[in-house]
C-alpha cells in the first residue's frame, strides 16, 4: 500500500511539474530553498553570463541577446526577468535600469558591475568577471554542501543496510517457526 500510494505521489507530482504552474512552483522553490537556493541562483547567473557574454562577443545587439537567451534560460523566473529587461530595451531603458530591482535572481552587485561596464561599451568584460567572480563562489558551496550531505547519506545508507539483512532475516524466522525447526 505504501508504495502503492508513493508511486501515486511521484507520478502526480511529475505531470505537475511539467505544467507552467508546476515550473513556476518549482523554480520558486528552488531559489528560495535555505542551501540549494543561493547555489541554484549562482549556477543560473553563471548560465546567464556565460551565454550573454557569448551573444555580445558575437556581436549581437542587446535585445537579439535577450530573445535568444530567453530560449537558453528554461526557467520561468529568470524568462519573466529576460521579457521585463527586453521591454525595457525597447522603450530605451538601458540593462542595469531593467535589472536593478531583479535582487532576487540577480545580486546586486552584478547588476552595478553591469551598470559601470554597460556605460564604458564593455559589457563583454564585465560578464567574464561576473563568470569568474561567482564560478568560485559556485564551487565553495558545491564543496561545503557535499560535506554537510555526506553523513546524511551514510546514516540513510546504515538505515538500509540494516533494515534489508533484517527484513530477509525476519521472514527465514517466520518461515522456520512456522515449519517448527
Amino acid at each position: 500500500v505504501v508504495l502503492i500510494v508513493m508511486a501515486t505521489v511521484w507520478i502526480v507530482l511529475g505531470i505537475y511539474w511539467t505544467t507552467e504552474h508546476g515550473k513556476k512552483t518549482f523554480s520558486t522553490m528552488m531559489l528560495t530553498m535555505p542551501l540549494v537556493g543561493k547555489m541554484t541562483k549562482t549556477y543560473y547567473l553563471i548560465k546567464w553570463a556565460k551565454y550573454m557574454r557569448l551573444m555580445i562577443w558575437s556581436w549581437l545587439d542587446y535585445l537579439q541577446t535577450f530573445r535568444l537567451l530567453r530560449g537558453v534560460l528554461d526557467v520561468p523566473a529568470y524568462q519573466e526577468m529576460i521579457e521585463n529587461t527586453m521591454a525595457g530595451l525597447q522603450i530605451g531603458k538601458t540593462i542595469y535600469s531593467s535589472l536593478e530591482n531583479q535582487t532576487h535572481l540577480i545580486y546586486p552587485n552584478v547588476a552595478v558591475m553591469i551598470k559601470v561596464w554597460e556605460e564604458t561599451a564593455r559589457l563583454e568584460d564585465a560578464m567574464q568577471n561576473i563568470i569568474n567572480m561567482y564560478q568560485e563562489e559556485l564551487d565553495t558551496s558545491i564543496s561545503q554542501f557535499s560535506k554537510l550531505l555526506e553523513p546524511i547519506i551514510l546514516i540513510v545508507m546504515w538505515v538500509v543496510v540494516a533494515l534489508v539483512p533484517s527484513g530477509i532475516f525476519g521472514v527465514v524466522f517466520a518461515v522456520m517457526e512456522d515449519v517448527g525447526i
